[in-house]
């Protein structure tokens, strides 16, 4: 798949969600019966492949495009809600600020605030895959004062 063609598939899985009014900070059972649980939670799987892919090509690909981008991974970042997914969306958008403060690329001063000091941990690493849910609370419970863990 083509890097452009990524986030095209973002805009086209967030007008998914938004059409069919999904809320993807809800924690889905993989093994559901009910079919559009398993359709939303494939849509999480999605949305965490894809943000990822473009994260990782943003500096070779997508410098020209950074202001799209961080409102783009924003939009996702807010439809994900409290869902233990944000975490490592909000480490992709940290990252991508700080590396384009740093070559003196343009960025929304929206974003300036929440994330050009933004505090790296396990839980909101920029590289997590499509992990767990389980390994996401694992991670947080190692590390995150006993108020701030992933229930």
């Amino acid at each position: 798949m083509d890097s452009i063609d990524r986030i095209l598939e973002i805009r086209k899985c967030i007008n998914i969600i938004e059409f069919y009014d999904i809320d993807l900070s809800k924690i889905y059972n993989p093994d559901s019966k009910i079919e559009s649980d398993q359709i939303s939670y494939e849509l999480q799987g999605d949305f965490m492949f894809l943000t990822r892919s473009v994260w990782r090509r943003w500096n070779r690909f997508y410098e020209s495009d950074t202001e799209d981008i961080l409102y783009l991974f924003k939009d996702v970042r807010n439809k994900f809600g409290t869902h233990p997914y944000h975490h490592p969306l909000d480490g992709r958008i940290a990252d991508i600020v700080q590396k384009a403060i740093k070559e003196r690329i343009k960025v929304p001063p929206e974003f300036m605030d929440d994330y050009y000091y933004f505090d790296f941990k396990p839980w909101n690493d920029p590289k997590l895959k499509s992990i767990s849910i389980e390994e996401l609370k694992i991670l947080s419970s190692k590390e995150i004062h006993p108020e701030f863990r992933i229930n």
